[in-house]
């Protein structure tokens, strides 16, 4: 409500230079935010760059890659990279440590309802998740699935009670939550807002609504202000209707936990390679769905993060195309990249955002107390 009309009005500056920086800029803000070390994050994403080359390109329209297969011309599907590199890498891990696991136990609906000492400690992630989990929305990728990892990550680095994450601390909860669910409802800004369909679910909805006749962008709200306030409306309804319906029927979701492993898992891994399989019927997305889980098995054991490498593969294509749209501009001059007053200020916040450690690292240099380095 109060950022999408002011970004209407301003989004006639953007042109494929602003888009370049925005994407690209984001690319490498997430593969450095989303934990570990730099080579954790970059190494991924490269995989996830060299992934989006294969297919056709954005501008010409011609085979990269393809190695003469018909099926490769439309490119690596996502959904089989991300259940393969989430889902079947997850099965795989869990196989590992079956013998460890426990059984949840039955859950009340008074066990549901937060403790007073609960409540207090979940208030700064609930703030933090909630600021960090809008600006991811607002950025392309799959933001709600990233704002919860990059939450978490943030929760281990901030709280107070980091050493009880991943033992069941409250705030490795609150905060990734309220950052999935500011994500998923911000990235409706740049929708409305610019026209422009920064996930998956997003762009179903920009097709829906362009096949009755609504073209989202600056001017949605001027032409068909009932679709954007119905729209605002729907999802503070949609938030209480998810709260009546979900705190009942948590039980029925712990009971889930409940199959036996010798059921489950096969169960899971049949979904997902129907999944995989259904979305364009062709045999090649479940052979990516087995290579990358594979692929992604390995990456979790030397601890490299995931993230990046799907939001490379879902960015890539973005910043190719903002960025040979930019050259024809320029006539061949990469200086036009930095011409754009909004595009140096995106630059600058991810210049800022880098380098941040080494701004900190600094300031301790230099007020270090006396005597610190003979101790």
């Amino acid at each position: 409500m109060l950022f999408a009309p002011p970004l209407a009005a301003v989004s006639i500056e953007f042109g494929p230079i602003e888009f370049f920086a925005l994407t690209a800029g984001g690319l490498i803000l997430f593969s450095r935010i989303s934990g570990g070390t730099l080579a954790a994050g970059i190494f991924p994403m490269a995989i996830g760059l060299a992934l989006s080359t294969i297919g056709q390109e954005a501008v010409t329209g011609r085979n990269r890659f393809t190695f003469g297969f018909l099926d490769l011309t439309q490119g690596i599907e996502l959904v089989a990279v991300v259940v393969g590199v989430y889902g079947i890498a997850e099965i795989m891990a869990s196989v590992e440590k079956l013998q460890g696991q426990a059984r949840p136990s039955s859950v009340t609906l008074r066990e549901l309802l937060p403790t007073r000492t609960e409540l207090r400690r979940s208030w700064a992630p609930f703030g933090r998740g909630t600021i960090l989990g809008f600006f991811l929305g607002l950025i392309p990728g799959p933001h709600t699935t990233l704002s919860g990892f990059v939450s978490y990550r943030l929760e281990q680095a901030t709280s107070r009670y980091r050493h009880e994450l991943g033992h069941g601390a409250v705030e490795g909860i609150a905060g990734p939550e309220a950052a999935n669910n500011a994500a998923a409802t911000s990235t409706m800004v740049p929708l409305l807002a610019l026209g422009i369909p920064f996930g998956a679910v997003s762009a179903l909805m920009l097709a829906a609504m362009m096949v009755q006749g609504v073209q989202p962008g600056p001017m949605l709200m001027t032409t068909h202000p009932e679709i954007f306030w119905g729209l605002i409306a729907s999802m503070y309804a949609g938030n209480v209707v998810l709260l009546i319906l979900n705190v009942p029927l948590i039980s029925l979701w712990v009971s889930m936990l409940r199959i036996p492993d010798y059921l489950f898992l096969p169960a899971i891994l049949v979904i997902s390679f129907v999944g995989a399989y259904s979305v364009n019927n062709s045999m090649l997305d479940v052979f990516v769905l087995i290579s990358l889980g594979v692929i992604g098995y390995f990456l979790r054991r030397m601890e490299f993060q995931l993230a990046p490498l799907v939001i490379g593969l879902v960015l890539g294509p973005l910043i190719e195309k903002h960025l040979r749209e930019g050259l024809y501009m320029g006539l061949g001059d990469f200086s036009v990249f930095w011409k754009s007053p909004v595009a140096i200020a995106i630059w600058l916040l991810v210049l800022i955002a880098l380098t941040g450690n080494l701004r900190r690292a600094a300031w301790r240099r230099m007020f270090r107390p006396a005597g610190g380095d003979k101790a």
